[in-house]
């Protein structure tokens, strides 16, 4: 197709993309392997209370990342999306990633984490088959808690499992739940962010203040090559001059 054709498709509105799918469940493995980290403690952390949390290299830009990653992890744990606290972009706790942008959520880090949170949700249900004395094909695991099936008493939870630990125990390379037995992938559920951006209370760059953190600006001429005569603010640590610029 020639450039000019295309973009007269464009302004017309007749483009057409179309996409296929995999009629299973999504990748596991990451577009560019090696770079990810294989252990999937890197990405989970289950605190003695069965809280779950999920730490990520990428941010939240407004695109849904901290909704959609947290989809995914609850989908494997079978878990509600707001019961998982994400970590993004915090780079004392979470693993390296790509930088955010160009779809690369999506299309590298989403398939890692689920691959993680599939790997997670084998390894508990190994806990608790031993914990339980019944074969995990005879348990059941919702909200936080594994159970038998023929004696829901019977039962025991994240928390009591792993007790704030690190999980020790890896299977490799789990397969995620078939798409077909997803109950949270491609519905609507409120957005991790939205409630702390309407109301004002969400921190950007601009609002942080770390210790020792200094504030830069800019003292213009009155006019073209006159002389800076602008009274220094009160605090002023340094002032810099460069050369005879005009402004």
């Amino acid at each position: 197709m020639r450039r000019r054709d295309f973009l007269q498709g464009v302004t017309a509105g007749a483009l057409t993309f179309f996409f296929t799918t995999p009629a299973g469940s999504a990748p596991i493995v990451p577009t560019r392997p090696g770079t990810y980290p294989e252990d999937f403690n890197a990405y989970l952390k289950i605190s003695a209370d069965g809280h779950v949390s999920c730490l990520v290299g990428k941010v939240e830009l407004g695109q849904g990342a901290m909704t959609v990653l947290a989809m995914l992890v609850a989908e494997e744990l079978e878990l509600d999306p707001a019961k998982v606290d994400m970590v993004l972009g915090d780079t004392d706790l979470c693993p390296w990633d790509m930088p955010t942008g160009g779809s690369l959520t999506m299309w590298h880090t989403a398939p890692v984490l689920r691959g993680a949170a599939a790997e997670a949700r084998a390894v508990l249900l190994r806990m608790a088959s031993k914990a339980l004395g019944s074969p995990v094909s005879g348990l059941t695991l919702k909200d936080g808690a594994i159970w038998v099936k023929e004696a829901p008493m019977r039962r025991t939870t994240f928390g009591e499992l792993v007790q704030g630990r690190k999980m020790e125990r890896h299977l490799g390379k789990v397969k995620p739940k078939p798409l077909s037995d997803c109950t949270l992938i491609g519905r609507r559920v409120p957005r991790k962010d939205a409630l702390a951006k309407v109301t004002g209370a969400a921190k950007y760059a601009g609002d942080l203040r770390l210790p020792g953190t200094l504030h830069a600006c800019i003292l213009r001429r009155a006019r073209p090559w006159s002389p800076l005569t602008q009274r220094l603010p009160n605090g002023c640590l340094a002032f810099a001059s460069y050369g005879t610029a005009p402004f």
